[in-house]
């Protein structure tokens, strides 16, 4: 093999060692490639069923705190002594209540427990009318007290009506039972202390003391004495209703709305006077008109109100 052979040969070499270097390379980059994707796809799953436990743990706490607040699982006892106590409420806040039991409602097939038979809850419905003081101080009263006594329930719909010197009242309300609850025959008795605002002084101040249904009482003039009414601008309702030619000469129409008065067939040197202030025709132009008003020229437009006129120089016509 001479020195020409052995170079071919060495350079062949060299290229399979740099292909083997290349497959090599690649063959362990795959591998470690490989290794990553399932070490991703292991810690997604591994955070999604970390989610799907704390979900679940909060969903089981909420389910919890619903069970202590439930009406009690004995269907012939727990409506009728809810029934009771929010009678008891309503008469105790309210004047001229009545408070009759509404609708049963029960989940459907694919909402009940393992146990075919058992539904997961049970909704009464209760319907109250009454009737409140305008400030609606009475109404505040009863609904804090029927937050704050931390039930299973709800308004679903609350209705207020003026009615001369006090509200009529309608209210439609949800309680609930859930199955699972321990207690059979007992309302819950735990009451919260306070709502989201605090006491009920906080709820009368902000709604009780907006005086929302009283009749509107004008705010007294300072100083002891009525303020004097604004004058009424005529100019702001009075329009340019026409701009015409008549025999060759220019002419325009003027409408003053609030008195019916029309001014028509005004000319180039014409007066009028409206809202006690007088005004000069100075031009006509096709679409618009000159007029001298306090001793300055203005440019109104066909179809403007006379409080839309622009003053203008001297040097300017405007048309």
């Amino acid at each position: 093999m001479n020195s020409r052979e052995r170079m071919l040969a060495i350079a062949v070499g060299a290229v399979l060692a740099l292909f083997g270097l290349k497959w090599g390379f690649d063959y362990v980059s795959e591998m470690f490639e490989a290794r990553d994707n399932t070490i991703a796809d292991r810690t997604a799953k591994v955070a999604k069923m970390e989610s799907t436990i704390r979900e679940g743990a909060a969903a089981e706490k909420r389910i919890d705190q619903w069970e202590q607040r439930s009406l009690p699982t004995n269907v012939q006892v727990g409506p009728a002594k809810y029934q009771y106590w929010l009678t008891d409420l309503v008469n105790k806040h309210l004047d001229a209540p009545t408070v009759e039991r509404g609708t049963v409602t029960r989940p459907g097939a694919g909402e009940r427990t393992l146990n075919k038979e058992k539904p997961l809850f049970e909704k009464y419905g209760f319907h109250i009318k009454a009737e409140s003081d305008l400030k609606m101080t009475k109404l505040v009263e009863f609904l804090y007290d029927f937050y704050a006594a931390n039930h299973l329930q709800k308004i679903r719909n609350l209705g207020i009506i003026p009615d001369n010197n006090k509200l009529s009242i309608t209210i439609d309300i949800e309680a609930m039972m859930l199955t699972s609850a321990e207690r059979k025959e007992d309302l819950a008795s735990a009451k919260l202390k306070s709502l989201a605002l605090g006491d009920l002084a906080a709820y009368q101040k902000v709604i009780g003391n907006r005086d929302l249904f009283e009749l509107y009482k004008a705010p007294p003039p300072r100083g002891g004495e009525r303020p004097a009414a604004a004058p009424f601008d005529v100019a702001k309702y009075t329009k340019v209703t026409g701009i015409k030619s008549v025999n060759g000469e220019p002419e325009m129409d003027i409408n003053v709305r609030p008195t019916g008065q029309q001014f028509r067939g005004l000319k180039e040197g014409s007066d009028f006077t409206v809202g006690g202030t007088t005004y000069k025709v100075v031009q006509i132009g096709s679409f618009d008109a000159v007029l001298m008003v306090d001793g300055k020229r203005k440019q109104i437009h066909l179809g403007d109100m006379l409080q839309d006129a622009v003053s203008i120089p001297e040097t300017e016509t405007g048309l």
